[in-house]
């Protein structure tokens, strides 16, 4: 079970670090 928690937490993190990547994206655009 942590085991997933652990990856969910992970892909939380990558989804945020991809949504700050595209506002910074429509800023520079």
């Amino acid at each position: 079970i942590s085991f997933a928690v652990e990856q969910e937490k992970k892909i939380e993190m990558l989804e945020k670090k991809v949504e700050k990547l595209e506002e910074m994206m429509k800023g520079k655009g």
